[in-house]
């Protein structure tokens, strides 16, 4: 059923502290995606108000905005599902240090309408595990899933639930997390590990506003690709670009989103500091069926890294033959896209599919050259015998499909080759003439 569902990542830049400007971008992002066909279109954490804000967050109008810009994104949601983060109140009620409650929550909205999940008294999932680390400051600001549990005389086990998404005739089960809940090694609860036991879900979302540190997008690979791979479903990354100072540092957001297959391989990845919308259509049930993950074994991300190097430099003249693994910046460019999806677990040292291998050796003159020769190799076949043209054509089909997913042969392969050639070619006779060529022939002399 999740094949037929078209999901929309919505990378978008947050200004911390402005609702406003962040709320006319998720709306024109919900329109294009809208218009693109899109079922569900998911936003970052906080991304109406921003995330390091510090006292900002306890100033009453302030809040009353982000509640009011909140109102316009559920109004936008017709023939939509959205996903966002925002500043949720509970005006009744106090924090511990006595101001007014808040929650870092995560909203689905569909029709104009809040859609609630199973078990929460909120029509929103709270966070559940606040980072008091480094640059966080989230326990001084929000209250968590975990206190608000302990206040009702539960546990954040039984509140914690997935949602129930109706799209046309369809539902489909949703394992909702924000941020540090995915990130859960040190702390007394795992999030994720809770929604699990639960039931079978269809997919996961984790909404961030991660800030960038060495290595992170490696680690966040590991994390959320180990996840998906554990549960067996899809789950979507989403993380806000941008600077956000929290009165000591500025940070910066580097987005990076990233969607992850059942098999826990990289299906897309958005660009680094970029606004971006992308569209996923779900292909797992059919390429299951085939044996293969929709990376096909860590091969798409790849080729995209390398059509996205090979746009940049030596477009039409390429590096040289085998020279573009001898160079260690270009294959850097390479190794972080592939690296955690690759089925050797370690970087590979070819493209993976003949045609990208041509454009790194020769470039795009080469490889219109190798489309004329194929062309023309063709052409000639169509002279020979027709037992020989189909040995020959059935031969360099094989190579082609073969070469869609992997860069070359071996030595001893393209020996194979050239014997087989050479028998179906030196085995070829003239095409006898026929009655009708040569009466007229002999009618010319």
């Amino acid at each position: 059923m999740l094949k037929l569902l078209k999901i929309a990542m919505a990378q978008m830049e947050v200004v911390p502290g402005h609702p406003d400007v962040n709320t006319a971008t998720i709306l024109r992002f919900i329109e294009e995606a809208r218009a693109k066909g899109a079922d569900v279109v998911i936003f970052p954490e906080m991304a109406v108000p921003g995330y390091f804000l510090g006292d900002t967050w306890e100033q009453s109008a302030f809040l009353r905005d982000c509640e009011s810009y909140g109102r316009d994104i559920i109004a936008a949601s017709k023939d939509i599902t959205v996903m966002f983060g925002n500043v949720a109140i509970d005006w009744q009620k106090k924090n511990n240090d006595g101001r007014v409650r808040k929650y870092n929550a995560f909203f689905i909205a569909r029709d104009g309408e809040l859609i609630q999940p199973d078990n929460m008294p909120y029509p929103y999932t709270i966070k559940t595990l606040m980072p008091n680390y480094r640059e966080f400051d989230d326990t001084r600001h929000f209250f968590s899933l975990q206190k608000l549990a302990r206040e009702l005389g539960t546990t954040p086990s039984k509140l914690l639930s997935p949602v129930t998404l109706k799209i046309r005739d369809d539902y489909y089960r949703v394992g909702c997390l924000l941020c540090e809940d995915g990130w859960s090694d040190d702390y007394e609860f795992a999030p994720f590990e809770l929604l699990e036991e639960k039931e079978q879900l269809d997919f996961y979302v984790n909404i961030s506003a991660s800030p960038y540190t060495l290595g992170k997008n490696d680690k966040r690979n590991r994390v959320f690709g180990r996840q998906a791979r554990e549960a067996g479903v899809p789950l979507f990354y989403v993380n806000c670009i941008g600077l956000q100072n929290n009165g000591k540092t500025v940070y910066t957001f580097d987005g990076s989103s990233t969607a992850y297959n059942e098999s826990g391989h990289v299906v897309r990845t958005l660009p680094e500091y970029e606004e971006a919308l992308t569209i996923l259509p779900l292909m797992e049930p059919l390429l299951s069926a085939i044996g293969k993950d929709a990376t096909l074994t860590g091969r798409t991300p790849l080729w995209r890294q390398i059509i996205l190097v090979m746009t940049n430099s030596h477009t039409f003249t390429g590096y040289g033959f085998g020279m573009f693994w001898r160079d260690r910046q270009a294959v850097a460019l390479l190794h972080t896209a592939f690296r955690s999806n690759s089925f050797m677990g370690t970087m590979t040292t070819g493209a993976h599919n003949v045609l990208l291998e041509y454009w790194l050796n020769v470039g795009l003159f080469g490889l219109a050259s190798y489309f004329i020769a194929l062309l023309a190799s063709f052409r000639q076949m169509r002279k020979l015998e027709r037992q020989n043209y189909i040995f020959c054509a059935a031969y360099m089909l094989w190579f082609m499909v073969m070469g869609w997913t992997e860069r070359s042969m071996s030595t001893y392969e393209y020996q194979m080759v050239f014997l087989f050639l050479a028998m179906g070619v030196g085995s070829n006779k003239p095409r006898p003439v026929s009655r009708r060529r040569a009466r007229l022939e002999k009618e010319a002399t």
